[in-house]
Order: C-alpha cells, then sequence, then structure tokens
C-alpha cells in the first residue's frame, strides 16, 4: 500500500489595510509558504460576498488564526520566525478559534 502524504499551504485572506500588509510582510520573511487571497478579489471571482470573513486571516491545517495578533501566534507556532505575541486582545479573539485550538 503507497500512501501519499501532501502539506496544504495556508490560506492568507488580506485586503489593503495596514494590518494586512503586516501580516504579509511577517508572513514573507518566515519559511511558511503561503497562497494569498485579495478578499476582494476573492468575492469577485469565487463565492460572492464574505461579509463575516474577518482580514488579515490565515486558514491552516492548524486552525483559523483571524486578525494579526493570532498570525504573529501562527508563525511562532510553526517556529519559523521569532515574533513578539502582545497578549491577546478580546476583541481579536472568536469562539470559534478557541475550538480550533484545543
Amino acid at each position: 500500500m503507497i500512501i501519499m502524504v501532501t502539506n496544504r499551504k495556508p490560506i492568507l485572506l488580506i485586503d489593503n489595510s495596514d494590518e494586512s500588509k503586516e501580516a504579509i510582510n511577517l508572513i514573507k520573511h518566515s519559511t511558511i509558504e503561503y497562497v494569498e487571497y485579495d478578499i476582494k478579489k476573492f468575492e469577485q471571482t469565487c463565492c460572492g460576498g464574505t461579509p463575516e470573513t474577518r482580514t488579515p486571516s490565515i486558514y491552516a491545517t492548524e486552525g483559523a488564526f483571524r486578525g494579526l495578533e493570532e498570525i504573529k501566534q501562527y508563525v511562532s507556532l510553526r517556529g519559523n520566525l521569532s515574533v513578539e505575541v502582545q497578549p491577546e486582545n478580546e476583541l481579536h479573539r472568536t469562539k470559534e478559534h478557541s475550538r480550533h485550538n484545543t
């Protein structure tokens, strides 16, 4: 029996905000291979509106990471870059994130 294992690249959803630009810079300076989607272009080419999608966000096999602070945590989790993670702001934390990371 042959089992093929493929690694899925995380998806970085961005817009034109300063937080998204900072997230792009953070990921580019790590060794993480990723796929980048501009949410506005994604809305036009894929599925229509995505009103509940927060940018920047990373969707990876390890879970969903929403907002710049959670993206910093993801990069630290992957061990590819030393990132100073500040205490979480409760506005940036979601119940779904907690469920994915338990």
